[in-house]
């Protein structure tokens, strides 16, 4: 097989990944990183003049490549959600359409009234409103670490908190997605194309007891579990915030 039709090969997988409704937590895992490559692809070919700039809540404001900012990215799904506001739940192809449009719909405009918002609760019950204001939350500490410098922090991968004292270890969209998959439903599997690799050393795990020992990542399974039908709000807000605090 020569070069060009390895790449035919991987794009037609890629086509299938996305046009294909995820049945367990592996398909999720792989739909998602691939809603993530192809936004990113696409939005670096849509704005190839930022590849090398940065600036204050610019497309390219802490994405040197020149990538959607995660606050601009944060915004669209903000403004694409309310369409289902009134809803308890949405379907699997719903909550796979906001985090695949939000690359290329409009941001919502930044109101400063929301720098007043505060955090919800992690006792209430999880809505739409209460999800909506966790993300509401992410997009104004985006914000402040834009305005104090800390997204051109060339280290900021490795963990910074923001101005309100949150946790952020992802800072463009397809990290934040990959981690958010990664971090609510399991589902990577050694050999997947997504950038993530076993951590050296050994890691917590949960015996068959349900006592935490230290063992070899590589020797800790990873279960396939089967994707509900419907996706709630206090699910796509756990997804969020893994997209935050994830690693």
């Amino acid at each position: 097989m020569n070069a060009n039709s390895r790449t035919e090969s991987r794009l037609d997988r890629r086509s299938e990944i996305i046009a294909m409704t995820p049945r367990t937590n592996h398909e999720l895992y792989l739909a998602i990183c691939e809603i993530a490559r192809s936004g990113r692809d696409a939005s670096r070919q849509a704005h190839p003049s930022q590849q090398a700039t940065h600036g204050l809540h610019g497309e390219a404001s802490g994405n040197p490549d020149g990538e959607r900012s995660l606050e601009n990215y944060l915004l669209a799904i903000l403004g694409q959600s309310r369409a289902f506001a009134d809803k308890p739940t949405l379907t699997v192809d719903e909550f796979l359409g906001l985090l695949s449009g939000a690359f290329s719909a409009e941001p919502l405009p930044f109101q400063t009234k929301w720098r007043e918002f505060e955090e919800p609760d992690e006792a209430r019950s999880f809505d739409f409103k209460t999800w909506e204001s966790l993300v509401i939350a992410q997009i104004v500490d985006l914000r402040e670490m834009d305005e104090n410098g800390d997204l051109r922090n060339e280290y900021r991968y490795g963990g910074i908190d923001s101005p309100r004292g949150n946790r952020w270890y992802n800072f463009d969209p397809a990290s934040y997605l990959e981690c958010a998959a990664a971090g609510s439903v399991g589902g990577w599997e050694p050999g997947d194309d997504t950038g993530r690799s076993f951590v050296p050393g050994p890691c917590l795990a949960m015996d068959p007891f349900g006592n935490h020992v230290l063992a070899n990542p590589e020797d800790v399974e990873s279960p396939q579990l089967e994707v509900p039908a419907d996706i709630p709000w206090a699910f796509f807000a756990d997804f969020m915030e893994c997209g935050q605090q994830y690693e």
